[in-house]
């Protein structure tokens, strides 16, 4: 799917984060993710295998890493 601007087609009832993968490789994945103010449940940590860089387009949002202090992005 060609992907022409990264703010359109994005719907207003987003019961759960949106993700669309942009590209592919075969050492990355690069997707788009939407989210409304989706977070991870009280006491639940979020954990994953690979690494991940964040670029934060609009709006705001909390990462919050288990050694380190919390990081406010705006």
């Amino acid at each position: 799917m060609e992907l022409c601007n990264i703010f359109q087609e994005i719907s207003e009832d987003l019961p759960e984060e949106f993700f669309q993968e942009i590209a592919n490789g075969r050492v990355f994945r690069l997707e788009r993710i939407v989210s409304k103010g989706h977070i991870t449940p009280e006491g639940q940590w979020y954990d994953q295998d690979m690494e991940e860089w964040v670029l934060l387009l609009k709006g705001e949002a909390v990462l919050k890493f288990e050694e380190k202090n919390s990081i406010y992005i705006r």
